[in-house]
């Protein structure tokens, strides 16, 4: 083998060891900069939810409506969320 075979062929080795490596990780996180879209829509939705649903506890807890106000909050927290995922999207 010549000298130049042996460097293409070290070449070709060292790219390939690059393509297997796993995604680097953020440096602020544990998480993989591929899957932080996914964790940030899922607390968009979830914290759409919740603070929907808190909103609900406390209409409640003022009216004297045990569970209306609760599942009204469960509801319009759901459509907020999917709302915040949607305007996540299309940024």
């Amino acid at each position: 083998m010549t000298k130049r075979s042996e460097l293409s062929l070290e070449e070709r080795l060292r790219r390939c060891e690059e393509r297997i490596r796993p995604p680097q990780k953020s440096r602020f996180s544990g998480f993989s900069r591929k899957e932080q879209p996914l964790i940030r829509a899922g607390i968009e939705f979830f914290s759409g939810v919740s603070v929907s649903m808190l909103l609900g506890v406390a209409v409640d807890r003022v009216t004297q409506t045990h569970p209306w106000g609760l599942l009204v909050g469960f509801f319009l927290g759901i459509g907020a969320g999917f709302w915040n995922v949607i305007r996540l999207i299309k940024m």
